[in-house]
């Protein structure tokens, strides 16, 4: 049994378990089944897909595939060239969320115009927010600007990612990973994504903490802090107070309370005191 509401709503339809309902909605639906098409041509191309919810003016204009939701006017529409709609398992709610998708699965879309940008083909996305969007597939975005604040555990978040508890970071393993905070990125190389300060790039120790295997036992069971011009021990409150430094060259320079400074050096691993003064 069908619902079929509206001027040339689903006048090809054949199957039944759809509910149909505006001027042209569903205008090319022949077998597909399970359909909900509530909207000014809301899934008027599609013919064969089942299993869709579309509503909003134009929802799902293009779409041919199955198994997608689409809430918002001409949220999920697709490509003007049919044959290219073949994603699947898409949820898309907001005005033109997820509006260019064609070929890409699996992706969730929350908020005005979120999704509109991703790559046709991306999948596995999840964009939520005024404007959210990625660049690629299996990538996630919340906030369509740098400065929103994610709170975890807290309704008041100070900074990009506020956690109020503890963190896990499943790092160490017997595949002698090196996973961990990696913070060194290059905006000024428009050919850089980034990729050439993670582990397996070709700088992972310009400015990261992560897991190492010392022993060479298969297990990534130490840890890696490695900084480009050094790395520094501070204590005090509020300020930066620098007790001990690992210099570049291999030093390491000791502060005192007392304004005295020690440096020492090694050779062939036996220590000696460089200056002091």
């Amino acid at each position: 049994m069908n619902i079929i509401i509206g001027n040339n709503a689903a006048p090809l339809s054949t199957a039944n378990g759809n509910i149909i309902i505006g001027q042209d909605a569903g205008e090319r639906l022949t077998t597909a089944v399970s359909t909900v098409a509530i909207g000014h041509n809301a899934l008027e191309y599609n013919q064969t897909g089942g299993n869709n919810t579309a509503i909003g003016y134009r929802a799902m204009w293009y779409t041919r595939s199955s198994w997608n939701v689409a809430i918002g006017t001409t949220a999920l529409a697709g490509s003007n060239t049919t044959t290219l709609n073949t994603g699947q398992k898409n949820t898309a709610i907001g005005f033109e969320a997820l509006k260019n998708n064609s070929s890409g699965s699996n992706n969730t879309a929350i908020g005005y115009q979120a999704g509109k940008s991703n790559p046709s083909g991306s999948a596995n996305t999840i964009c939520i927010g005024n404007g959210a969007n990625v660049t690629a597939s299996n990538m996630c975005r919340i906030g369509g600007d740098d400065n929103i604040k994610v709170g975890i555990g807290t309704s008041s978040p100070e900074c990009a990612l506020d956690v109020n508890g503890d963190i896990r970071i499943r790092a160490a393993d017997g595949n002698a990973s090196k996973k961990g905070i990696y913070f060194r990125h290059d905006p000024t190389n428009n050919t850089d994504d980034g990729s050439n300060f993670l582990s397996g790039g070709l700088y992972p120790y310009n400015c990261s903490i992560f897991t190492y295997d010392h022993s060479d036992s298969g297990f990534s069971g130490g840890l890696s802090i490695n900084g480009y011009d050094g790395v520094s021990i501070c204590t005090g409150s509020n300020t930066r107070n620098e007790r001990v430094r690992v210099l570049e060259n291999g030093e390491i320079k000791l502060q005192g309370t007392d304004g005295v400074s020690h440096i020492f050096h090694s050779t062939n691993q036996d220590w000696y005191r460089r200056s002091g003064k």
